[in-house]
């Protein structure tokens, strides 16, 4: 038995470490993981999983050549890798990974078993597209009282911010322009209050005057770190690849339909082409993208050459 002992332990270690390591899926592909397959967790997500995407550049047995890596644990405990060919060493070599790691790295995504429909925020039709609006397409509203600033959203409050600093004349207009400018950002166009309207008589699919944005946050709570309401018509997976949207001389932006899409529009590009010589028009070019089917629809916006423009 004194000999028997040691060979039965060594067994169930190595069973052991055995079963550890197949409990583990290793995913290995060519292409970088496309971000509409790995959308942000909507509302109703009950197990959330925030990605923490890493970047190598292991050495490739040509001498001087490296090979650059990008690897994260998606969902299930799965670990997903993709290693590109040999490259040059320098500047910018493992550019295009180190793109899509700021792209994923912190995004909360769903994992629970089947939920596709769980799997991102709702769309809202009031942020969407105007065009079958039956009333009047309006804009925001923001009032400035007694050191409080309220804005409306289709008659309804539904973001306060109260400051001292408010009560300067200065600071108040300083503050609603760069309230003005977030909106504009953030919304991009006129809002149909139909859908809003009828969202606050039935509740559905979330009652706008609590949550106008329907993406489970409270309204009071929905605040950015800026002081501004973190409302959202779309997401935006990265950030860097979409201009500012000039609304001061551009038309509200045309927007795809809500209807067209069970999730909230992802804005995956926005380009602003400013013409040089001032002989046509600037552009500004979105391409919208559908987060669970991968769907685009690419549409352009245009403001006359006269108008300022900086790219």
């Amino acid at each position: 038995m004194r000999t028997l002992l040691p060979l039965t332990f060594c067994f169930v270690v190595a069973s052991t470490l055995l079963l550890t390591t197949e409990s583990t899926q290793r995913i290995v592909q060519k292409e970088l993981p496309d971000p509409a397959k790995f959308p942000r967790a909507g509302a109703t997500c009950q197990r959330r999983l925030i990605l923490a995407p890493w970047v190598g550049t292991p050495v490739a047995n040509t001498p001087g050549k490296f090979h650059c890596v990008f690897g994260m644990t998606i969902c299930d405990d799965v670990r997903l890798e993709v290693k590109s060919e040999e490259r040059e060493s320098g500047t910018g070599m493992c550019k295009d990974f180190w793109d899509r790691h700021a792209v994923f790295a912190n995004r909360e995504i769903c994992c629970d078993p089947g939920a596709s429909n769980a799997r991102c925020d709702k769309p809202v039709s009031w942020f969407g597209d105007t065009s079958g609006c039956k009333s009047l397409p309006k804009d925001p509203v923001i009032t400035v009282s007694g050191g409080t600033a309220t804005l409306y959203i289709c008659g309804q409050p539904v973001f306060y911010h109260a400051d001292k600093s408010l009560l300067d004349p200065l600071f108040e207009q300083a503050y609603r322009a760069a309230l003005r400018d977030h909106l504009a950002d953030r919304i991009r166009g006129k809002i149909c209050c139909d859908g809003f309207d009828e969202a606050v008589r039935t509740g559905k699919p979330c009652n706008p005057k609590d949550d106008v944005d329907c993406d489970g946050v409270r309204n009071r709570d929905d605040v950015a770190e800026n002081n501004m309401p973190d409302i959202d018509f779309f997401d935006k997976p990265d950030p860097a690849a979409v201009d500012f949207y000039p609304a001061d001389y551009f038309p509200p932006a045309t927007k795809p339909k809500a209807s067209e899409c069970d999730c909230r529009w992802e804005l995956a590009k926005g380009e602003l082409d400013c013409n040089p010589v001032q002989t046509g028009q600037h552009s500004y070019r979105m391409t919208w993208r559908c987060p669970s089917n991968g769907r685009e629809v690419v549409l352009t916006n245009h403001a006359p050459a006269t108008s300022p423009c900086e790219e």
